[in-house]
């Protein structure tokens, strides 16, 4: 595993530190290392410490990079991975296709006391991890937002739209829940050509413009005109509300579907990276545990394309935990057999 993570992080590390000079003072541990330590520790599922003390690196120096090293550049070494990766993966087959992004926030719970409140368990302390992730056609991770628990979702969401790259934004279809519900959020992305997909309020106040099939054409109280998909699906009415106007509706229907990914994507790091329960006691060390796990898993995502069989992240994962012989292609650059 260490000689793959390597050869993955090693030109990033380097573009990051000549960028940010965050090895000039550097005496012990450099940011290759660093990075190394923790990635492994969110793979292998084991304790930093202990990771650390086989590296000869002692707990107190881990405790002052948590304080010392800026979390930034973690930030700058995952988006170093993330965007080139989605670059390599824009095959002609998928120019076909439409990218689908969900957009969510999930709670993660945390040892500092002055963090936000849970506002559905009002004793626990922690933060709100925001996310958006290319949910088809693979799952992947391209913006991460943190606030406190108890702060509404809906602001980071302007936030996390902003972030991403246009042309990426430009070639998609949102999709999120109920939780970013605003209508002149719908106005400002419709007007923006920016193509979304959403469920809709019950008790939504609305005047139907025209009716076609399973859809109409309704206008809401600040004017913005959008399509209302009412469709059976098992049994059960779906309503959708969406500014795609020549999509049959059930491709609607698919398209929300998909934002289910996102959730897996949260499971697994919260069940397999070791993410559910961040014990940092300051804010920094929590945000570089993130963004640590975050660039564990597009590791993980490399690995996989490097295997010759399809295989989940949380199979991959549980093959690297009992060292396992990974099955690497030919052409991979960590060769074959890895035990990774």
């Amino acid at each position: 595993m260490i000689d793959v993570v390597r050869k993955i992080l090693k030109k990033p590390c380097e573009n990051v530190s000549a960028i940010t000079e965050v090895d000039l003072y550097s005496k012990k541990i450099n940011f290759l290392e660093h990075a190394m330590l923790l990635v492994q520790s969110a793979i292998s599922h084991e304790d930093l410490t202990d990771i650390s003390m086989d590296n000869h690196v002692s707990k107190s120096q881990i405790s002052k990079l948590d304080t010392r090293r800026p979390y930034q550049v973690f930030l700058e070494l995952f988006y170093d991975l993330i965007y080139p990766y989605i670059m390599a993966h824009n095959y002609a087959m998928y120019r076909r296709f439409l990218n689908i992004i969900g957009i969510d926030s999930t709670f993660i719970r945390t040892a500092i006391k002055e963090s936000g409140k849970y506002r559905r368990q009002k004793t626990e302390s922690g933060i709100k991890m925001h996310h958006a992730a290319v949910v088809f056609p693979f799952t992947l991770p391209i913006e991460s937002l943190v606030t406190p628990a108890n702060l509404n979702d809906s602001p980071g969401f302007d936030e996390i739209i902003g972030s991403i790259d246009p042309d990426l934004l430009k070639g998609s279809i949102l999709t999120f829940d109920l939780g970013y519900y605003d209508l002149d959020r719908f106005m400002d992305l419709k007007s923006r050509k920016i193509r979304f997909v959403t469920r809709i309020k019950k008790n939504a106040s609305y005047e139907v413009v025209k009716k076609y099939a399973h859809s109409r054409i309704v206008r809401f109280r600040n004017g913005v005109i959008l399509r209302l998909v009412s469709i059976y699906v098992d049994g059960e009415q779906k309503d959708y509300l969406t500014d795609i106007m020549d999509l049959p509706d059930f491709y609607i229907h698919c398209i929300y579907s998909q934002r289910w990914n996102i959730e897996i994507f949260f499971r697994t790091m919260k069940s397999y990276l070791r993410i559910d329960h961040l014990i940092s006691r300051n804010v920094n060390g929590i945000l570089i545990q993130i963004f640590s796990a975050l660039i564990a898993y597009v590791i993980l995502r490399m690995i996989q394309d490097m295997i010759s069989c399809r295989m989940g992240i949380p199979d991959l994962i549980r093959m690297i935990r009992h060292g396992i012989v990974l099955p690497f292609r030919k052409s991979a650059k960590g060769g074959y057999p890895v035990n990774i």
